[in-house]
């Protein structure tokens, strides 16, 4: 396992014009696809987002700013966050993934690179299982392992959940992204609109359908082609990654993917060292064409 401050040049993570998203909706999902001005840029590897929980497809702003210079981007919401639809069935990855798999056939047309947080680093491991064909690489940011080892209630539901979703419940947007900015005073006050928007819209109703956060053990759950990036936060400072896990993903990635430890990261390491992880998301998409 790696620890790491990039040692080579960090991209550029300065302000920039991100071009306005065409949006849409597929199956319960909505959608936002950002197209570069890149000339190159079509024949890219395009970069499908995957947020998560209480996130929303919006919470990317700095990383979807680096990666539309060069490639289309596609971001989305899951179900039941954002803009998209919580349908009356179980809540789970497999179904998280199967969303992902028809954003990616009917807005990209063809496979992508996947990074994914959280939730969102499940539903990615998840599609590459599913959907092998979708997909050329993961990039997973503090992937959800840790979920498996934490209580649930007799609905599957982690029961770090609730709190969350009630915290937000009934509160301006500009009170949630100012309490953001000020608990987190060390993230891109960029991230406190989209995030506060994020908590507003997520549906109370995901408290009530059963979910499934565990159907794997998850730190081996690869496909076995893609290469695999894992940018994990420090033990120490809240990463669902722990030590054994780390260990036993590198493991099973041996020749074909790692484990990095981001110095004095935490859960959301794009938040807390962009130009860190935009390296590592940069590396990963630089073998993927090398191939």
């Amino acid at each position: 396992m790696h620890s790491s401050h990039l040692d080579t040049a960090a991209p550029s993570v300065g302000p920039s014009a991100t071009p306005d998203p065409l949006t849409g909706r597929t199956g319960p999902n909505a959608w936002r696809l950002y197209r570069t001005a890149a000339p190159d840029g079509p024949q890219r590897p395009p970069v499908l987002l995957l947020h998560g929980v209480t996130d929303s497809g919006e919470c990317w702003p700095g990383t979807v700013r680096h990666l539309v210079r060069s490639r289309d981007v596609l971001t989305l919401d899951a179900r039941g966050h954002g803009g998209s639809e919580l349908p009356d069935e179980p809540f789970t990855l497999a179904a998280l993934a199967d969303d992902a798999a028809r954003a990616v056939r009917d807005v990209l047309g063809r496979p992508a690179v996947v990074v994914g947080h959280s939730m969102g680093g499940l539903t990615a491991q998840e599609l590459a299982l599913r959907h092998p064909d979708l997909v050329l690489g993961l990039v997973l940011e503090d992937p959800a392992w840790g979920v498996s080892d934490t209580e649930h209630d007799e609905g599957g539901r982690p029961l770090f959940l609730a709190p969350g979703i009630e915290a937000a419940r009934g509160r301006p947007t500009a009170e949630l992204a100012a309490d953001f900015r000020a608990r987190f005073p060390q993230w891109s006050p960029e991230e406190s609109e989209p995030w506060a928007r994020a908590q507003r819209a997520v549906s109370p109703r995901l408290l009530e359908v059963p979910h499934e956060w565990t159907a794997r053990d998850w730190p081996v759950a690869f496909e076995a082609r893609v290469p695999v990036v894992v940018a994990a936060g420090e033990a120490s400072s809240y990463s669902l990654v722990s030590d054994d896990g780390a260990h036993r993903a590198e493991q099973v990635l041996a020749g074909r993917g790692r484990v990095v430890r981001v110095a004095g990261a935490g859960h959301c390491v794009r938040r807390d060292d962009l130009a860190t992880f935009l390296g590592l998301v940069d590396g990963l998409l630089a073998e993927v064409e090398a191939r």
